[in-house]
């Protein structure tokens, strides 16, 4: 049976949300984002560990105010995070204890309302893949920009919107870091570091929920709310 660990970041400063409190203590509904995100993976039963990377400032009110005040007993460890999300994500992957075929997920401690199936569905291609990846198919059209001015139409139908969680078997994931720090290459997704260093390994696009959405600005808490309260 292959173990499964979830890393949450939640290391983030929130600068976009205009607010004295970082995004991920911000609360929706009376509970703390971070609670919430931590909380959909506490109560999968496929889950064994969860690691909370966060700022190193703010472990003990993580352990205090998060994991224990919301009984949320599958994390094992608190990690300090790093200068950028990659730092903090491979912080996480050297402390987790995992053998090369178990599987970690990746998710943003902002995102509060991932689906248990699409976490199920993840895990379930990572065991049997390698990598996969939630998303949605996107509802607007995309076009790209060239020199400030719109230059070309997407066809939608090639098009996947990415969320969390991310998962990986943990050799891969954990190769693909590697190699991304000695060349200096980084990306705020880690399915891209696969793609680069990993190209022989199928991602699976797994279907998400468009109510999966990331936590980032003020307008972002206001749907929180929204969908928390309609729930």
């Amino acid at each position: 049976m292959k173990k499964v660990t979830v890393i949450i970041t939640a290391a983030g400063s929130g600068k976009r949300m205009n607010s004295h409190t970082k995004k991920q203590y911000l609360e929706i509904q009376g509970k703390p984002v971070l609670a919430h995100s931590v909380k959909i993976f506490n109560n999968i039963d496929t889950v064994n560990d969860i690691v909370i990377v966060c700022p190193a400032e703010d472990i003990d009110f993580v352990g205090s105010e998060i994991v224990e005040k919301y009984g949320l007993g599958k994390v094992i460890d608190i990690v300090p995070g790093g200068k950028q999300r990659h730092n903090s994500v491979f912080n996480a992957l050297k402390k987790v204890k995992c053998r090369y075929d178990d599987i970690v997920l990746i998710h943003d401690g902002v995102r509060p309302f991932a689906s248990e199936s699409s976490v199920i569905n993840s895990i379930e291609a990572a065991i049997e893949f390698g990598a996969a990846v939630v998303g949605v198919k996107p509802k607007n059209t995309t076009k790209t920009l060239r020199s400030g001015n719109i230059y070309q139409t997407l066809n939608r139908d090639e098009l996947f919107s990415v969320q969390t969680p991310q998962t990986f078997q943990y050799d891969i994931i954990m190769n693909c870091y590697e190699k991304a720090f000695e060349d200096n290459f980084f990306s705020t997704d880690d399915s891209a570091l696969v793609e680069k260093y990993a190209d022989h390994i199928q991602i699976i696009p797994v279907e998400g929920d468009y109510f999966n959405i990331k936590i980032t600005t003020e307008e972002d808490l206001v749907f929180a709310n929204a969908i928390l309260g309609n729930k």
